[in-house]
């Protein structure tokens, strides 16, 4: 597969992951009884695409050059709650991060097989 498809494909993924996880964020915090603050959707849309670029990008790197080093996804796992909080400053906790990231492994969690896909 072309570099720059499987780039997409892996961008499309992590904005399908992310976005649902946000929905079960929601879901869950309201099943709670409590809110949780978004922004407008487009806004969130926008920090959602920029967050799965970076775990897309980060994906592609290392499945493609160092297949052993998966457990290095935590790193853009990490810059993605950063954007997060920062987006969401005054309106979410650390557990409202915990949660997001959370469903997003647990939505796009797999082990990739040896041959990197």
């Amino acid at each position: 597969m072309h570099a720059a498809l499987q780039l997409i494909v892996f961008w499309a993924l992590a904005f399908a992951t992310l976005s649902a996880a946000l929905v079960l964020l929601n879901v869950v915090y309201t099943l709670l009884g409590s809110d949780v603050v978004f922004r407008s959707l487009r806004q969130e849309a926008a920090i959602a695409g920029v967050a799965s670029l970076i775990e897309a990008g980060s994906a592609w790197v290392i499945i493609s050059f160092v297949p052993a080093a998966v457990r290095a996804m935590f790193i853009p796992a990490l810059i993605v709650a950063i954007i997060y909080k920062f987006t969401h400053l005054e309106d979410w906790s650390r557990y409202h991060l915990l949660l997001l990231l959370l469903f997003q492994i647990v939505l796009g969690g797999r082990e990739f097989p040896s041959n990197g896909l």
